[in-house]
């Protein structure tokens, strides 16, 4: 009675294992995603330095054709 007792816990670890092993992620997919999170990043920070770009180049703009000509 006893072995069977533990031939049974056993098993119920061995099913517990397999079930948390099904919820884990494969290598390839998390390279793949890995990838894909970098790419946005990149994405967002080009985005961002043509934002800064155009910022920039407005605020050249006003200086030039509206506050200078006030006061020049």
């Amino acid at each position: 009675r006893r072995f069977e007792d533990r031939l049974t816990d056993v098993r119920d670890d061995i099913q517990q294992l397999g079930a948390r092993i099904d919820g884990k992620v494969s290598q390839e997919v998390y390279d793949l995603r890995h990838e894909a999170l970098a790419s946005r990043v990149t994405t967002l920070e080009t985005l961002r330095e043509k934002d800064t770009e155009r910022i920039v180049a407005t605020r050249r703009w006003l200086i030039a054709s509206v506050i200078v000509p006030l006061v020049g």
